[in-house]
């Protein structure tokens, strides 16, 4: 008999990468999956219900309660026949449990994509994500975190099994051609090195510093493209106005992202150390420049820095400010990408999204929860 699951989700799916993949593999696998989601502009799949907000999830005070109450309802017209509930991140960890209370046959995932009470945000906040896991915890089935570090702390935080480690990788690029889009487009020199910045323009990310570095470096050596959108638009924009070396380029598809990412000679992954969770986090960026074969210049955190030394992918920066990354910068003038490229290879094979794929189902498969 098909399982039916039904997955939680307070975000829009349209730029969920994660949660699509989830969705995808579980579908493909014979399980029938249920969406329910906020302020989604797509149906993503034919069991979508689309919970409208007047803005993004927020945990304050009445808004907090309407959302909470909306899901509910939604939920209880679903549960009947439902054998799993997926909760994405801790906001929907509460909702599972009074789900799970109502049908108590009912088995709870939770799939934590950050380290939810370690993050950027306030005391209370962090201390909200605190006491829903460890209340909720004891009566979820499975955990699933994003790295290893973050699966350590969970499990020694709150006494519970080992949780199963999904990474955030896309699928493997086996097909594989790299392209030359951002010289074309640019019209960047074939003597210049392109660093590409790809994702959300937000604070965290290291953007004013790679700004600034740019700003200093040779116009004719290094030239730098950020491709995505987010709070920091303008100000990107605005020095590529003035900098010859500075490019900004939109946001790409899912399925036109290979073709770009791989158009650059490295990538930049920059998470700064603004909290624990950071600091654990492996972001789908990285794994994004590897599935294009693309060397690395990652933050010096434990994750990021244990996985591109390990597997030789680049260069580790000191620390994420000016200075710091033009030494890691003027470091790759020493590196022959093509000596990397073996690496990168062998690297693609395990970080990809049918890797983990097997790690996921493993979560709905497992004997006891069958």
């Amino acid at each position: 008999m098909m399982k039916k699951i039904l997955v939680l989700l307070t975000n829009p799916i349209d730029n969920d990468s994660r949660v699509k993949k989830e969705i995808n593999s579980l579908t493909k696998n014979n399980f029938d999956v249920t969406l329910i989601s906020v302020n989604s502009k797509e149906s993503f799949i034919k069991n979508h219900f689309i919970l409208k907000y007047n803005q993004y999830f927020r945990i304050h005070g009445v808004k907090f309660l309407v959302l909470s109450i909306k899901f509910l309802f939604t939920i209880i017209k679903c549960l009947k026949n439902v054998d799993f509930i997926h909760c994405n991140d801790a906001i929907t960890l509460h909702l599972g449990l009074a789900a799970k209370f109502l049908k108590p046959k009912v088995k709870l995932i939770y799939d934590s994509h950050e380290l939810g009470s370690k993050r950027v945000g306030s005391k209370l906040s962090n201390l909200y994500f605190f006491l829903i896991e460890k209340i909720s915890l004891r009566f979820v089935d499975k955990t699933i975190n994003v790295s290893p570090s973050i699966a350590q702390w969970y499990e020694d935080k709150y006494k519970i099994p080992r949780p199963l480690i999904v990474l955030n990788c896309p699928p493997k690029a086996n097909a594989f051609y790299k392209k030359n889009i951002f010289r074309e487009k640019f019209g960047i020199s074939e003597t210049s090195k392109i660093f590409l910045y790809q994702g959300g323009f937000s604070k965290g990310r290291g953007i004013p510093h790679i700004l600034e570095a740019f700003k200093k470096l040779d116009k004719n050596k290094y030239s730098v493209v950020f491709m995505g959108y987010g709070p920091m638009d303008l100000e990107i924009q605005n020095a590529s106005k003035t900098y010859s070396n500075i490019f900004f380029h939109k946001a790409v598809s899912q399925n036109e992202l290979m073709d770009y990412t791989s158009s650059a000679d490295w990538g930049l992954v920059l998470i700064e150390n603004y909290c624990l969770s950071y600091n654990y986090c492996l972001p789908n960026k990285l794994f994004e420049c590897i599935q294009a074969e693309i060397p690395i210049i990652a933050s010096n955190l434990l994750e990021l820095s244990n996985l591109v030394s390990t597997w030789k992918l680049g260069v580790v920066a000191e620390q994420i400010n000016e200075m710091g990354l033009i030494n890691a910068i003027k470091k790759t003038d020493s590196i022959n990408p093509h000596d990397l490229l073996p690496n990168l290879k062998n690297a693609k094979n395990l970080y990809c999204w049918e890797m983990q794929e097997k790690v996921l189902l493993s979560a709905y498969n497992a004997p006891n929860l069958i």
